[in-house]
């Protein structure tokens, strides 16, 4: 599994997740022409956003900030697919 933890610091103190940016989700992302599905976690402290990759790969992405998460699932995505390529 490929995942990436992101935690913002803020003069020492974690910042709390961002709710407002919950509009920012969206089911499906689309990387490289193929659509995949998005399954949106909230805990207490933080989101994470996960998309399965040919059923059998999960790519998630642990924040604070919804919309800059899914830039970072698509950066995953993308990496994830690249790595698989080169094999």
């Amino acid at each position: 599994m490929i995942s990436c933890w992101v935690f913002r610091i803020s003069g020492g103190v974690a910042v709390d997740k961002i709710p407002e940016s919950k509009s920012f989700f969206s089911p499906s992302i689309k990387v490289s022409g193929e659509t995949f599905p998005v399954e949106l976690t909230e805990y207490r402290d933080y989101f994470v956003l996960s998309a399965k990759i040919n059923g059998e790969k999960v790519v998630a992405v642990p924040g604070f900030d919804i919309r800059m998460m899914n830039d970072q699932l698509h950066r995953n995505i993308l990496y994830y697919i690249d790595q698989k390529d080169q094999l």
